[in-house]
């Protein structure tokens, strides 16, 4: 993994986001993404970047018109049911954090949306990491799907396990039910996203969410920072949770239902990366 540049001592600031990549991506995606969402210049938050470490081809080749490379994945696609792989990428995330955190919030794009997902989940933070309190006190989850990954969590366990680190039952965490990730988040879906029914099932995750779709496909395009709604919506949730962590109460016990299959229109995916988002 590599770090962000001039990355800041702990200490009280501004808003701070680490921010995490898709897969077929970097950082200057990010940046780019974040430059689009108006996350520093009109928000005034304070975004570090980490990238994965697992080389790949760009997901998308419009990418290069943005990034020279070289791009990465925070799983392997040769192999996108490695949960060890997984298991080291959400470590990475974790030492980044503790190392040059704290973070008020985890920002991710597609695949890093998941990641983050997947972090601010009980089971991940308090059941494989071992720790008090989930890593930041917000997620802002943009175009990014995955419910499946957190849904078939015991081989993450078992890959914990296999370590020598003892990890509760994966059930004990009621992963499936509704609101079971109690972490406040900001999400977005494209409404001609191939990932956009995925991206409704894993809104349903989180039991404190703000929904915004946008208009675009699989992309935060530059015309987001045009958008006054979005920029209205998001400072009133970054100026909501930013400054304190509220209450985490008792998790509920509804199960997860399905929502509505919505036609898309937006190309499919490329074959590795539709099987990254069906990982066991």
């Amino acid at each position: 993994m590599t770090t962000s540049d001039g990355v800041q001592p702990r200490g009280r600031g501004p808003t701070r986001i680490l921010c995490l990549h898709g897969g077929g991506s970097n950082n200057d995606i990010s940046r780019m993404h974040v430059a689009h969402l108006e996350l520093e210049r009109y928000h005034g938050a304070q975004c570090d970047y980490l990238q994965a470490d697992v080389v790949v081809p760009p997901e998308n080749p419009s990418l290069r018109q943005h990034s020279t490379g070289p791009f990465f994945s925070w799983i392997d696609p040769r192999d996108p049911f490695d949960a060890t792989r997984v298991l080291q990428s959400l470590r990475a995330v974790e030492a980044f954090a503790e190392t040059h955190g704290p973070y008020d919030g985890l920002f991710g794009f597609s695949m890093g949306g998941t990641l983050v997902s997947m972090l601010s989940h009980e089971f991940v933070w308090r059941g494989l990491l071992k720790r008090d309190a989930p890593l930041s006190r917000f997620a802002l989850v943009a175009n990014a799907g995955g419910v499946d990954m957190m849904w078939r969590g015991e081989a993450l366990a078992e890959a914990a396990r296999l370590e020598g680190s003892a990890t509760p039952a994966y059930d004990t965490f009621k992963a499936r039910d509704a609101g079971s990730v109690r972490v406040p988040s900001f999400h977005m879906t494209g409404a001609r996203d191939w990932i956009r029914y995925d991206g409704l099932r894993l809104l349903r995750v989180y039991r404190s969410a703000t929904h915004y779709e946008h208009e675009f496909g699989h992309a935060l395009p530059l015309r987001l920072a045009r958008d006054a709604r979005l920029r209205d919506i998001l400072g009133e949730f970054l100026a909501e949770h930013a400054e304190r962590i509220r209450p985490i109460d008792i998790m509920p016990t509804s199960p997860l239902e399905d929502p509505l299959p919505t036609p898309l229109k937006e190309r499919a995916p490329p074959p590795h990366w539709r099987r990254a988002f069906d990982w066991r």
